[in-house]
Parts: C-alpha cells; sequence; structure tokens
C-alpha cells in the first residue's frame, strides 16, 4: 500500500468539492421559489409604496413629569464680603550683601588622554580636538 492508505480518501474529497457547490445552489434555488426570506430575489413580487417617505428631524417630546429641583422665583447668589480694593505701594526690595567670590584661575587641567588604537582614525582627531577645546 503506498502514501499510508490516503489514496482511498482522494475521491471522496473529490466528490464533495464538486457537489458542494451543486447543493448550496440547489438550496438557493428552492428558497427562491418559496418565497423564503421575505422575497427579496428574482421571483419575488414587489409593492409600490403608496405613502410619502417621512423625513427624520427634530422631534419635541414633553417635560419630566417631575424635574428634580423646582425654583420658585431668583436664586440669591452668595454675597462677598465687601473690601475696599487699594494698590499696594511698591517697596524697594532689601541690598543683599553678596560675599566676594575668589577669582576663578586657570588651574592646570589634565586633557583627555587619547588611546594609541585610536591613532589615523576619525576618533582620535575628535578627541584631539576637545582636548584643545577650552572648558
Amino acid at each position: 500500500m503506498r502514501g499510508g492508505g490516503r489514496s482511498g480518501l482522494r475521491p471522496v474529497v473529490l466528490v464533495v468539492a464538486v457537489l458542494a457547490p451543486a447543493v448550496l445552489a440547489l438550496g438557493l434555488l428552492v428558497a427562491e421559489l418559496t418565497d423564503y426570506g421575505g422575497g427579496y430575489g428574482a421571483f419575488s413580487v414587489t409593492v409600490e409604496r403608496q405613502d410619502e417617505p417621512q423625513l427624520m428631524g427634530p422631534v419635541m417630546v414633553p417635560p419630566p413629569a417631575q424635574p428634580d429641583r423646582v425654583y420658585e422665583g431668583l436664586i440669591p447668589a452668595p454675597k462677598r464680603a465687601a473690601t475696599e480694593v487699594r494698590p499696594m505701594p511698591l517697596q524697594a526690595a532689601p541690598a543683599q550683601q553678596r560675599e566676594p567670590q575668589p577669582a576663578r584661575t586657570a588651574s592646570p587641567t589634565v586633557g583627555p588622554e587619547c588611546p594609541d588604537d585610536w591613532s589615523d582614525t576619525w576618533l582620535w582627531e575628535l578627541c584631539q580636538e576637545d582636548a584643545r577645546r577650552p572648558a
């Protein structure tokens, strides 16, 4: 037996693949002939509409039967305390005593040491430029 016994399955799959569309088409034809599904097919009878279609627009609705709150007149607003607003006089800021800071002197800075394996590369040139730049 070659193919592990699957050769007997091939004709069955082929028959099912050929018959499935035929069964589906037959079912649709029966549904059309029996007017199943509301009559939207080729054999159905259509009826024209007699009334005018209504356009959708805003609809007036009645007010609620019992509103959450009912007010009987004006609602008083909370009263603010009446204070006279005057401009504040400008005052000079108190003079601050600054302590003299020592002058900055150039200290001998040790430049970055470039690794020897960077020689003859763009990294060496970048490192040398960075060493020449003032701090």
